[in-house]
């Protein structure tokens, strides 16, 4: 089907490309959907004019995305099969022409991508939520994850308080600038929030609400320029093994094609049949 926006038309102008091997990978969608999708079906969405199209539609966002870990498992199992039919053909020494050595390692190298990412720590802070302190656990206790106490003095942000809302929002500044590390300030706003709603100041909670809202926007900004620059490393990593697999396979190809010629002769056809050219004498199959 054509490209319903402009958008759409511009991304599938990527994928094409990517496709064609004119271009790296930009982003992880680009790269998914030059791995997953027919060259047919791409050529399609990318050849579409942009006269009359919108420059993007917006749709509701479904509820069980491709990422959902159903279609993951059902991906992986298919993967898996494939995998071990490629495998029975190795086991039979045949020779593989370039394209196919070139799919494989395209999907080997998206795969190793993947899990690369489920496996950093960019993927675990994501998935794992705040442990709290419970009363009487020790600051450095490995069964919280809460960084902020006031028992520790080298960690601790002085003079915090929720008197009024003036004063709250002193604090933030103060926690703001201070040389603590990025998830540090997040919890003793956190802290200072809980102590405010204990004490009923709903207002001066909420500057810290704000506070902590604010960061943890910033935190998701930097998972994702993190996972970024990750997958762009990796890309290049993929066209650099890809370029070097597609150098080795014409020097094998043209080590195979000189053989052949030394060993049997060149090949020839005419009105009697075909066979080899060899010592000057032809020898007909």
């Amino acid at each position: 089907m054509p490209a319903v926006s402009k958008k759409q038309q511009k991304f599938f102008g990527i994928v094409r490309a990517i496709q064609k091997g004119e271009q790296a990978p930009t982003t992880p969608e680009t790269a998914k959907a030059a791995a997953d999708m027919k060259k047919g079906d791409v050529k399609k969405f990318a050849s579409t004019k942009h006269k009359g199209l919108p420059n993007k539609v917006v749709q509701k966002e479904e509820k069980n995305g491709d990422h959902e870990p159903d279609m993951i498992r059902s991906q992986l199992k298919t993967a898996g099969r494939a995998s071990k039919r490629i495998e029975k053909h190795t086991r039979k020494k045949e020779n593989f022409k370039a394209w196919v050595q070139s799919k494989i390692t395209k999907a080997s190298d998206y795969l190793d991508t993947a899990a690369d990412y489920l496996d950093s720590k960019d993927m675990k802070e994501e998935s794992n939520p705040r442990i709290p302190r419970k009363p009487g656990q020790p600051a450095g206790s490995k069964k919280h994850s809460d960084l902020y106490t006031d028992e520790n003095p080298k960690g601790t942000i002085h003079g915090l308080g929720f008197k009024d809302v003036a004063t709250a929002k002193a604090s933030v500044s103060k926690i703001r600038s201070s040389s603590r590390s990025h998830a540090h300030k997040i919890q003793a706003a956190v802290a200072m929030e809980q102590r405010a709603r204990e004490m009923g100041k709903s207002s001066e909670a909420a500057v810290y609400r704000k506070f902590i809202n604010s960061m943890k926007k910033k935190t998701k900004k930097m998972n994702e320029q993190l996972s970024y620059h990750h997958f762009v490393k990796k890309a290049k990593q993929s066209s650099d093994r890809m370029k070097s697999n597609k150098e080795r396979s014409r020097e094998m190809a043209a080590a195979s094609a000189y053989k052949d010629k030394k060993g049997k002769g060149i090949k020839f056809y005419d009105k009697k049949g075909t066979g080899r050219m060899k010592d000057g004498k032809k020898i007909y199959d």
